[in-house]
């Protein structure tokens, strides 16, 4: 089994080397998160938003435009980048398909989504600093 190594990128961002982890959101498991998925159903475009501004940063605003009136772009050409940055920076396995293949096949982007929006939660992850180019994290729960 290979080593995880952490090295810091510029910019302050943390890159975790080695084996690929498993999501800790499962991709058909929508209703394990309704909060998310109650999200996803009533304003899809506003939850693929609001994961865009928590990992890169900036308003979720142009995002979610971007998704609701030309969802094919946002789907084939933003949401990809997006899944793989998140992956890069949790060092989380291609599954079940390659990024491109779960955000351009119309029956899976909203799950790819709705997993993406659910992964962020159970990291912790409730918005962006972009100070240093690190993630904010939520309080531990006591």
């Amino acid at each position: 089994m290979a080593a995880v190594v952490q090295q810091a990128m510029p910019g302050g961002n943390i890159v975790v080397a080695g084996m690929p982890q498993a999501w800790k959101a499962s991709f058909c498991g929508c209703m394990s998160n309704c909060s998310i998925c109650c999200y996803g159903m009533c304003c899809f475009s506003c939850l693929y938003g609001n994961t865009v501004s928590k990992v890169r940063g900036g308003g979720c605003f142009e995002p979610c435009l971007y998704h609701a009136c030309c969802p094919l772009f946002a789907s084939c050409c933003q949401a990809p980048g997006l899944r793989e940055e998140i992956r890069i920076k949790y060092n989380l396995e291609e599954a079940p398909a390659s990024d491109f293949i779960v955000h351009c096949c119309p029956c899976t982007h909203a799950l790819a989504v709705c997993q993406e929006a659910s992964e962020l939660e159970a990291r912790g992850v409730t918005a962006f600093a972009p100070v240093g180019g690190t993630y904010a994290l939520a309080a531990p729960k006591v």
